[in-house]
């Protein structure tokens, strides 16, 4: 039978303090409580969406659980906007650990593919 991770029942406090975390679709449903989740564990987490307005909403409320937090408008189906939405995370927020997508990525790009050599799943 399946159970409760250890990091899940959140006995180490704050086992994601000092990582990033990136969550497409993170402004609504499932992105977005996964958002709150990873803040709460600590995580400095970055958004990412086609609604500014859920995303500001959605950071605010990221905002009262975790300092680091990043907002950014983008069609995760684009390469381009995918490309700034990384460069802007870690600009901001340092190097990602972790990236959980809610919406339709692309991963043909060579800096995807990049991407997922080191461990972030498309």
């Amino acid at each position: 039978m399946a159970g409760t991770s250890k990091t899940n029942r959140q006995e180490d406090g704050m086992p994601l303090a000092g990582k990033v975390a990136l969550v497409t679709g993170g402004s609504r449903g499932i992105g977005r409580a996964i958002a709150l989740r990873l803040a709460g564990l600590g995580a400095a987490v970055a958004i990412c969406g086609r609604d500014r307005e859920a995303m500001e909403a959605t950071s605010r409320e990221l905002g009262q659980t975790t300092e680091g937090v990043l907002a950014h408008v983008a069609d995760v189906t684009r390469s381009e906007d995918v490309a700034k939405l990384v460069a802007a995370t870690e600009t901001k927020l340092d190097p990602l650990r972790s990236w959980s997508t809610m919406r339709g990525l692309g991963c043909s790009d060579r800096r995807m593919r990049k991407r997922k050599r080191i461990g972030i799943a498309c």
